[in-house]
C-alpha cells in the first residue's frame, strides 16, 4: 500500500509531506514515530503516481518514494490561509 504522510522530523516545527510504499502500516507508524512525535496520516493510494521514484528504504522494510517540504507549522495558519490547497491537506491530515 502507498501512504501520504505528513511528518514532522525532530519535531523541530517544520512540517514535510512523504509518500511511503508499506506491507505494514502499524510497523511504519512506529518506525516514524522513533523520528517525530507528530505523524499525520494524510490519505491511502492504490498506485505510484508519477513524481514517486524514490528508492530509499527505512529500518522497517518500507520504501520512501518522495519526501518534500511542506511548511512551517508556526506559520502555517497565515501562510496556508493563501494557499487552498495546502490548508485543505492540513485539514485531511489524522495523528497517529
Amino acid at each position: 500500500m502507498i501512504l501520504s504522510l505528513l511528518v514532522d522530523f525532530n519535531d523541530k516545527g517544520s512540517l514535510y509531506s512523504m509518500t511511503v510504499e508499506t506491507a505494514n502500516k502499524t510497523r511504519l507508524f512506529k518506525t516514524l514515530h522513533k523520528y517525530s512525535n507528530d505523524v499525520r496520516f494524510i490519505e491511502e493510494k492504490e498506485e505510484r503516481g508519477a513524481k514517486d521514484k524514490g528508492e530509499r528504504v527505512l529500518s522497517d522494510g518500507s520504501i520512501v518514494l518522495r519526501c518534500k517540504y511542506f511548511g512551517d507549522k508556526v506559520s502555517s495558519v497565515y501562510a496556508f490561509g493563501k494557499s487552498p490547497g495546502k490548508m485543505n491537506v492540513l485539514k485531511m491530515g489524522v495523528v497517529v
